[in-house]
């Protein structure tokens, strides 16, 4: 590779080569096109108000030159990047543990249901939840929360894929994230493997094929030093995590990994977080809460082997194609806690066929539970699925001799976390009542048939797909205007093209998004200098 770093465009004047060559802060995304596609390529982001422009070509040399101010600056063998620069090594030691003691069955720290919904494990994640916008795209297939009460937390994220107004389209996709930072810290090595099976058998839950997923991980470890000790924390994590990917095909595509989590006698756990996703049809999509009382209720859960977790996955997919499976959940610290947090959004009861014991509060990587449709037997030879109750009208979860009432289980989980992110704002006194007399306006004529809506698109707007989508189902004509400010050349004719395409429109239509470049009211004083000027 050659570059030419004069060519490259920059934020602040007086920047060396050194600094163009490894500064961070400028923003910028290298792609790598055919010649031939080159000048179409910056055309088409011209269009969409984006920088594109020529600072390197591919070679044939196996070498990477950099060239500035009419010097070569850098020039690299390949044989040498490929090193690093020079052969490193490190020891790294990880502690001979008894691989029994650490099952994927282990205890989740709670005996009943009213200690297990006040646990902090269980808690309800509601008010963090809640503060981020769901709808954003209006490409969701399903809420954080789900039921008539809103209460039954999602465990996936499941999206239709964003596409333009009259392309809508029914393929979405499904992401799931698992990682519980006890177990890693116990044990990295099956934490990690743990974290993979979880998040995947989140995607299964939600009705997609475990074939076709893909991960993406994400490390955050102490500073490691020249401590073979600390250094066995990420060896071992990202061991586990490969035989996870090994025994069930879901390779990780890239991820993000930091070694420095450490301040002064401080250390962060051991954490590593494996994301999931996976193509379904929005139409497939199972959500975790209660549907209908009377029905049965089934575990999916194999012994431990990854052959019979597969085995385990793929049953619960062919009743899932057979219509069976009207509400799944991946058992994370146990099944007591899943069948609490499935009864939530309708308020449908549940009883256990079974006594109260540990295990109802042991985490269970890889299970699922799931409310079918009618009963099925022993559905699989190997045993690995049976029934373990039945959905019921009263608002009550009865395990064994154990028994309390969804209201009561609810406010319990709701309590833990709420004065760290609250659901519900203090209001102090009434809100004022303005006195907002009623008045007339003449209606106006509309002289077109099918009035058209001008949707500008200024730096920092994303939602122009949503309400271009919106005005279309309204029955209007829209039409989708990107503003370019990349020069005052280029302001000034996007300026004259807004004023004629607004003549020539009855609606104007500004959508929302965040502001530009992170400065408060930054789009805003934008769209407003240029709707003046």
């Amino acid at each position: 590779l050659t570059i030419d770093l004069d060519a490259v465009r920059k934020k602040y004047d007086g920047l060396d080569g050194t600094e163009l060559a490894i500064s961070e802060s400028q923003e910028r995304m290298a792609v790598v096109v055919s010649p031939e596609d080159a000048e179409a390529f910056i055309a088409a982001a011209r269009a969409e108000n984006l920088e594109a422009y020529q600072v390197a070509v591919v070679t044939a040399e196996p070498r990477m030159v950099m060239r500035w101010q009419g010097e070569t600056i850098v020039s690299l063998s390949r044989e040498f990047l490929n090193s690093n620069g020079a052969v490193k090594h490190a020891g790294v030691s990880v502690p001979d543990v008894d691989r029994k003691t650490h099952s994927p069955f282990q205890p989740a720290g709670a005996s009943d249901l009213r200690s297990m919904a006040s646990s902090l494990k269980s808690a309800s994640r509601r008010g963090l939840v809640e503060r981020f916008d769901s709808t954003i795209g209006a490409g969701s297939v399903t809420m954080p929360y789900g039921g008539r009460t809103q209460r039954t937390p999602a465990q996936s994220m499941t999206a239709l894929l964003p596409v333009l107004p009259g392309q809508e389209t029914e393929q979405a996709s499904v992401m799931a994230w698992a990682c519980d930072p006890e177990r890693l810290s116990a044990y990295p090595y099956r934490g990690a493997y743990d974290a993979v099976t979880t998040s995947i058998a989140k995607l299964v839950a939600a009705g997609a094929d475990y074939k076709t997923a893909y991960l993406t991980l994400q490390e955050y470890f102490e500073k490691l030093r020249q401590d073979p000790d600390r250094w066995g924390k990420p060896f071992a994590a990202l061991l586990g995590a490969m035989e996870a990917q090994i025994d069930y095909g879901a390779a990780a595509i890239g991820g993000k990994d930091s070694m420095s989590g450490s301040f002064l006698d401080l250390d962060v756990p051991p954490t590593l977080i494996s994301f999931a996703i996976a193509p379904i049809q929005a139409g497939d999509v199972i959500t975790p809460e209660f549907k209908e009382a009377g029905h049965p209720v089934y575990l999916f859960q194999p012994d431990g082997s990854a052959q019979d977790q597969r085995a385990a996955w793929a049953e619960f997919l062919r009743l899932h194609r057979k219509g069976k499976i009207a509400a799944a959940w991946a058992v994370e610290n146990g099944m007591a806690e899943a069948v609490m947090k499935m009864s939530f959004g309708n308020r449908i009861g549940f009883k256990g066929m079974s006594q109260n014991s540990p295990v109802w509060y042991t985490s269970r990587s890889g299970a699922i539970i799931a409310e079918l449709t009618e009963d099925i037997g022993n559905c699989h030879p190997d045993g690995f699925c049976g029934k373990i109750g039945h959905t019921i009208t009263e608002p009550v979860i009865t395990i064994g001799t154990d028994s309390a009432s969804i209201d009561e289980l609810l406010s319990l989980n709701e309590a833990v976390l709420a004065d760290v992110y609250p659901t519900r704002t203090p209001v102090e006194g009434k809100a004022p009542v303005l006195d907002c007399p009623a008045f007339t306006r003449p209606v106006p004529k509309i002289g077109a048939a099918k009035p058209k809506v001008l949707i500008p698109v200024f730096p920092g707007t994303n939602c122009e797909y949503d309400s271009a989508r919106a005005a279309q189902r309204a029955g209007l004509e829209t039409e989708i205007f990107v503003i370019n400010n990349q020069s005052a050349k280029d302001v000034s004719e996007s300026a004259a093209a807004f004023a004629r395409k607004l003549r020539e429109s009855q609606i104007l239509f500004l959508p929302g998004g965040f502001s530009g470049g992170d400065e408060p009211d930054g789009s805003g004083k934008f769209i407003t200098a240029f709707l003046r000027g």
